[in-house]
């Protein structure tokens, strides 16, 4: 049986969520009105699902990747263990800028995994 799946790397709000799933829902049930209900993944749902599955990681990424990748419950954890309240650091704007580069929906990233570069070490 063929499911149809639609994910958005966006965070939408549920109200939106549920819009684009009921325009998901009438296309598909043209094309076959047997079909199960269309769901529409945004990027929290997806990544509810992939922290379930954190061996994924490994089999696409191999090792190395997955030694220095954490869940995203315990990379929260880890985060605020020290400091509750966020305080940015010297690099803060540069990677904040960066990686507001890499998510843009406008562009294509040279790479699907954002890297941080090394105090002093240019990407």
């Amino acid at each position: 049986m063929i499911a149809y799946r639609l994910c958005l790397c966006a965070q939408l709000p549920p109200d939106r969520r549920a819009e684009l799933e009921t325009a998901l829902e009438v296309a598909v049930f043209t094309i076959n009105s047997a079909a199960p209900h269309p769901k529409v993944l945004a990027v929290d749902i997806v990544a509810r699902i992939a922290d379930h599955f954190p061996n994924l990681l490994q089999e696409f990424h191999g090792q190395f990747l997955q030694s220095k990748t954490l869940t995203f419950p315990t990379w929260s954890r880890k985060v605020t263990a020290l400091t509750p309240t966020f305080v940015p650091g010297e690099a803060f704007e540069q990677v904040k800028l960066r990686l507001g580069q890499h998510i843009d929906p406008t562009t294509v990233p040279l790479q699907a995994v954002f890297v941080r570069a090394r105090h002093g070490e240019h990407r």
